[in-house]
């Protein structure tokens, strides 16, 4: 957690001068919100982030517990000229003048009536509208319209800012949904402190907040797909390029009859008989090169040593840059389909042997066509030629 003090009451809030110049109330920020999501960059602190009060337009280097603290001009102490001192590193910098601005997430202050009084760029971003200031009608939150994360319309004056301000009780990590002016809907969550006078007296809260929209997307997306592997009847196996299992759904444990916790670390070859690993060996060198090998009929044994007929596809995984780095298979249980065919096929062969036998002729007549076909034998029955 970085601290950042500010000017106590709402002197400080609007950035105001105060004449008691040690009167410093802290403003936190924690400290996953001081790296941006996207680019990765920002400040990073293990200590405290100081706005010390100077004079207008001069700028001040002091000693200070036997560590340097720099102190510059400011007209507002949160978005001009700071410093930062490392509790545990004893050390000090100047952090850039346009720090409440460049602040690689949303934050916005309001007063202990709810009234907004500043907030930054990323914060009109993810509203997307830019609030008056003051505005009595703009309370608590700059957003058009606020919902819970179950759907339920959010009221202003129920939002977590307001919650803050009349508990005095800070926040972390709460989710909120937010609705923009053209119907859009972004996902926030949100990191509340209040801040208190010299008094002990709520004065205001400081709330920074971050978009994960994208995050909570990704996050659903993948818990969908992990619903679909795990209802499907087919095996869907995961494996590295060494051919080490690395995930076993719940059709994989009814086909081959292993708990995921028996096979996952295990080589894929204890699914496959002795006499054919070379298989396995030509498909790992396949997901090498980055090929995806299709549909094919093969045979696997299952946990008890029965074989089991199957139909494989295997596809490669890649990275982000396209690397191969492992691979998915889907294996569906072709037994049964492999006995019907294999059923029919007797079946037809039995019915020719009778038919040869007998010397019966035939015919088949297709009544979409209305086309008849003749056998030779009732060719030769009738007289007809061939």
């Amino acid at each position: 957690m970085a601290v950042l003090p500010v000017f106590s009451g709402e002197e400080a809030l609007m950035g105001g001068m105060n004449s008691r110049k040690n009167d410093l109330v802290p403003l936190l920020v924690p400290h996953s919100l001081l790296l941006s999501e996207t680019s990765g960059k920002g400040l990073r602190s293990s200590g405290m982030l100081e706005i010390r009060p100077t004079p207008r337009h001069r700028s001040v280097a002091k000693q200070k517990s036997g560590r340097n603290t720099v102190t510059t001009s400011i007209e507002d102490p949160v978005a001009n000229a700071a410093s930062v001192g490392s509790r545990h590193e004893e050390q000090a910098f100047e952090v850039p003048a346009q720090l409440f601005e460049q602040l690689p997430f949303a934050v916005y202050l309001c007063d202990r009536d709810g009234l907004v009084l500043r907030y930054n760029r990323r914060a009109a971003e993810l509203w997307g509208r830019s609030p008056k200031i003051r505005d009595p009608n703009e309370r608590f939150c700059g957003a058009h319209r606020l919902f819970r994360p179950d759907g339920r319309l959010l009221p202003h004056h129920e939002c977590p800012m307001a919650d803050v301000l009349r508990t005095g009780v800070s926040v972390r990590e709460q989710e909120v949904h937010i609705e923009r002016p053209d119907g859009s809907r972004g996902i926030a969550l949100v990191d509340i402190d209040v801040i208190k006078d010299s008094n002990g007296n709520v004065a205001g809260a400081v709330n920074c907040f971050q978009d994960i929209t994208q995050r909570k997307r990704g996050e659903e997306a993948a818990l969908r797909h992990v619903a679909i592997i795990e209802s499907s009847d087919d095996a869907i196996v995961s494996k590295d390029l060494d051919g080490t299992i690395r995930s076993w759904n719940g059709g994989a444990q009814r086909i081959f009859g292993y708990l995921a916790e028996e096979v996952i670390g295990k080589p894929i070859t204890i699914l496959i008989a002795p006499d054919r690993h070379n298989e396995e060996a030509t498909i790992l060198e396949c997901l090498r090169r980055g090929e995806r090998i299709g549909s094919y009929e093969t045979v696997r044994r299952r946990k008890d040593g029965s074989p089991v007929d199957i139909s494989l596809t295997v596809s490669p995984l890649k990275d982000t840059e396209g690397r191969v780095f492992g691979a998915s298979q889907i294996a569906r249980n072709i037994t049964d389909r492999l006995y019907i065919e294999r059923a029919l096929r007797e079946s037809d062969a039995r019915l020719k042997a009778a038919v040869d036998l007998v010397k019966l002729g035939s015919y088949a007549w297709n009544p979409q066509t209305n086309e008849l076909q003749w056998d030779d034998t009732l060719r030769a029955m009738w007289g007809l030629a061939a």
